[in-house]
């Protein structure tokens, strides 16, 4: 019985990942791949069945909690061996037949390509052959330890069933080991190799305990890019009785490893990634002037490129730039499949058709792929200057401002000119300015008579608002309802809602020319205080909501969505409410991707946030009020200390912005209730592909393309269901390791980013909104991750209005995303909150409970405390 216990790793069996776990079936894969790997024995899953059925009572407990996983973990320690696992253990020992071994644990979650566990499980190292039964009792053990449990929930994986095996290996006497990156962890370069190496057993380098010698190797040519010498005061060395030894060593200056020792594991690397076909970082070890290979796994925390905007190794490198994150959408997640073809629709429409500009990554300007939309900034430097581009992002992106303004134009534009980029252009530029007039002859009937222009946008907006909420006529086939509704939200944004956002912006920027340097101070009092932008009365009615509510109401925010839906509140909270909701409805968080739910579709999306507004003692209503009454004071303060025609310049201009200042939030706003629309429907065709038995649940039909169905009425065996689960997979696998989606990066995978930003401590970005304050601070991904008490600092890489419920209670707002424009810098400025953006790594750089002072005005934050 008690070969089923223990497997030999040389041998070529089938086995499964349940059976031997995540390491020790790379293992096996790098042997039978002709690596060396030090002899092994694993005790499988099927081992440790006994035990986990004797702790079963305390396996169903809640390991949540610490004294659980504590009580869990002492009685693993005290598990006794069935007679068929002794004779496992023995033969392991017979066979290996080492003074030393090495116990590693390999569990069914371990090692893989969406979770490696790194560091989480224990390793027994230097375990004599007498202390074995010892070591596998404290590597059980260790599975119930509080960050293993913590990673597992973080993962997605359930506590239950507990699928662990063990590796029973000889220990190497390395002379020199350390680590291995087969793309490079920092730059997340795809054709750099980083390899850490140190003195004795490779311990000392994942542990942390010595600064290893480091060295970048590109992949490609083989050739050392840079060598930096660690200190390496101390090595771990195997003692003669077991375990290791710390010792100082006298060999701290001297390089580890020379070119050709480089150049085995850096082939190695290579040929590894090709095996698991996607990047790796291994341990290995050098002894007897022979390598042994310890280890290899996935990197899990790489950003990826989709293959088609990947260029070869050694070729010319595009530069991308993600569009997603300011222009626009400001969203940090991945994008659905059918908001990628709604998007992918308008492209078509104006750069396809009418500049005959291609959506491919190689030959076009914007695109789709790997869930984000992009921009080709390679093919965009034949249009323009690097130093040019930087400062036309820097209002809505200051970091990717930074960015540009130091790329190497030379190594990144495109080595041709694309078809596109010259006189062809012109003609299909001036059919667009024609498509554009109605947007520009309404700008200048704006200027010229701006009170009964603002009378026919303010009616326009009503209108466009009551046709969206309430006579879509959604029996319209799915293709033909996208090409009525956008084109009428085209009509709606060009011809009205735009031109008055630009006729405000216009004013904007000119009156800040027209006011006397003197008056600069004042001046800043200009740009905010603004009426009309939905996007701060949304923020001031949902406060207003929630002052209609008291602590009682909000202990059980279920229920009271519950109460709600019945009606069962005041006459006076139900009216307000279905007056937000046929406002605001269609609103939320992520609201640019039609694949999220909004406020309407699941009111605790909107009660959370409310939650924290009760009781607060910061009233967004009276603070905005405040803004627009000292901009008005400002404007008057201007006016007496300015000459006559000054003064009518002035006059005319903050009149122009008294009308569609804003209008900032407007054209966006519209957009919103046109891709709520497009979700209704969608939902439809959902419901009706379900019950035709092509979709499992509504809600997947925004993991297809509108192609993927429509060839699917045409074609009975295409499965819809397959490629729904596929992509909800892709969005899943992405969601879980791309924290947050880089600004700028290359066809090779190379993360660029500004030069340093901190200076004597102090970190420096974009002050987008006035003022000073200290607090605490509280970092967010996303709206929901925790709540904002009154005094915290947000800090999050990029919000759009559906974050908007969080500024009420933040004293200040850290964002790594974003400019004077972006919509938490307008936000923060109606709502007279200090924002700072542009400060690259602010999300790791800054840890929640920190306290810090954020200068607005000066875009500056000081860490007071770590």
């Amino acid at each position: 019985m008690h070969q089923s216990l223990i497997i030999d790793l040389s041998i070529s069996e089938e086995v499964s990942l349940e059976q031997i776990g995540g390491k020790a079936l790379s293992l096996k894969t790098l042997i039978e791949a002709g690596f060396p790997v030090p002899k092994a024995y694993v005790l499988s899953s099927h081992f440790f069945t006994s035990w986990i059925e004797n702790l079963a009572p305390l396996l169903n407990t809640d390991l949540t909690q610490p004294e659980a996983q504590q009580t869990l973990r002492l009685a693993a320690l005290e598990q006794t061996l069935l007679p068929e696992q002794e004779a496992a253990i023995n033969t392991a020992k017979q066979q290996l037949n080492t003074s030393l071994l090495a116990v590693r644990s390999s569990s069914a979650q371990e090692d893989l390509a969406n979770a490696s566990f790194a560091g989480m499980y224990k390793t027994q190292l230097g375990v004599p052959a007498a202390q074995l039964e010892w070591a596998i009792r404290q590597c059980f053990a260790a599975c119930f330890e509080p960050h293993v449990i913590s990673y597992k929930q973080t993962k997605g994986f359930a506590l239950l069933p507990l699928q662990l095996a063990l590796i029973i290996q000889e220990q190497v006497n390395s002379e020199i080991a350390g680590v291995g990156f087969s793309i490079n962890p920092i730059t997340n370069d795809y054709d750099e190799a980083v390899i850490d190496a140190s003195w004795g057993q490779g311990e000392a380098v994942v542990s942390g305990l010595v600064t290893p010698d480091q060295f970048i190797v590109n992949k490609v040519t083989e050739q050392t890019l840079k060598t930096q010498i660690g200190s390496k005061q101390q090595s771990l060395l195997l003692a003669e009785e077991g375990g290791l030894q710390a010792h100082q060593t006298d060999r701290s200056s001297q390089q580890t490893l020379n070119q050709e020792q480089l150049t085995t594991l850096v082939q190695w690397l290579k040929q590894i990634e090709s095996l698991y076909q996607l990047p790796v970082d291994i341990e290995w070890a050098y002894a007897d002037e022979h390598f042994y290979l310890l280890q290899a796994r996935p990197i899990t925390t790489f950003v990826p490129l989709d293959p088609s905007m990947q260029t070869q190794p050694g070729a010319p490198r595009r530069l991308y730039a993600d569009a997603a994150l300011s222009k626009g959408m400001t969203t940090n997640a991945p994008i659905s499949a059918l908001e990628t073809d709604l998007g992918e629709y308008f492209l078509t429409r104006v750069l396809k058709e009418q500049f005959r500009i291609s959506l491919a990554p190689e030959s076009g300007i914007v695109f789709y792929a790997g869930g984000r939309m992009y921009l080709n900034f390679s093919n965009i430097l034949w249009l323009n200057k690097a130093q040019k581009l930087a400062e036309a992002n820097r209002i809505n992106d200051a970091l990717m401002a930074d960015i540009l303004s130091t790329i190497d134009e030379s190594f990144y534009k495109a080595p041709q000119r694309p078809r596109w980029a010259g006189l062809s252009m012109v003609l299909p530029g001036i059919k667009t300015l024609w498509h554009l007039r109605k947007l520009i002859s309404t700008t200048f009937k704006m200027m010229l008579a701006p009170d009964k222009a603002e009378k026919h946008y303010q009616q326009s907006c009503q209108t466009y608002q009551q046709q969206m909420t309430s006579t879509v006529d959604y029996s319209l086939p799915y293709r033909q309802f996208r090409e009525t509704y956008s084109q009428q939200m085209a009509e709606q944004i060009f011809g009205v809602s735009g031109a008055a956002l630009a006729a405000g912006l216009i004013a904007q920027n000119l009156i800040t020319k027209v006011v006397k340097k003197r008056h600069r101070p004042l001046a800043e009092k200009l740009l905010s205080g603004f009426t009309g932008n939905p996007v701060v009365e949304m923020g001031i009615a949902m406060y207003e909501l929630a002052q209609q509510l008291n602590q009682d109401d909000i202990q059980d925010l279920e229920l009271l969505a519950e109460r709600i839906k019945q009606r069962n509140m005041t006459v006076e909270f139900l009216q307000a409410w279905d007056a937000f909701m046929s406002r605001y409805g269609m609103r939320g968080p992520s609201e640019m991707d039609q694949s999220n739910p909004r406020y309407q579709d699941d009111i605790l999306i909107l009660l959370r946030p409310m939650s924290f507004m009760v009781d607060a003692d910061y009233d967004p209503r009276s603070i905005h009020k405040q803004q627009v009454q000292q901009r008005r004071e400002a404007f008057a303060q201007i006016m007496q200390q300015s000459g006559w025609l000054r003064r009518q310049c002035l006059k005319r201009l903050h009149h122009l912005i008294e009308c569609f200042a804003g209008s900032r939030d407007m054209p966006k706003h519209q957009l919103v209730l046109f891709n709520y629309a497009m979700r209704q429907r969608a939902l439809l065709l959902g419901e009706t592909l379900v019950q035709r038995g092509r979709l499992a649940k509504a809600d997947d039909i925004f993991h297809l393309k509108l192609a993927d169905i429509e060839a699917s009425e045409k074609n009975s065996a295409i499965d819809l269901k397959n490629i729904a689960q596929k992509q909800a997979k892709s969005i899943q696998t992405l969601t879980q390791q791309v924290r947050e989606f880089p600004q700028v990066i290359d066809s090779r995978g190379r993360i660029l980013r500004p030069p340093s930003q901190a200076v004597d401590g102090t970190l420096k970005g974009t002050g987008v909104s006035p003022g000073k304050v200290i607090g605490t601070v509280k970092t967010l991904h996303t709206p929901h991750d925790k709540p904002i008490e009154a005094g915290d600092i947000l800090v999050a890489y990029t919000t759009d209005p559906g974050w908007t419920p969080l500024f009420v209670n933040a004293s200040a707002i850290i964002l790594e995303v974003g400019g004077i424009l972006q919509h938490g810098a307008v936000v923060a400025r109606e709502f007279g909150k200090p924002c700072v953006t542009g400060i690259d790594q602010v999300m790791s750089v800054l840890k929640d409970g920190q306290r810090i002072e954020v200068d607005g005005h000066h875009g500056t934050l000081r860490i007071l405390n770590d």
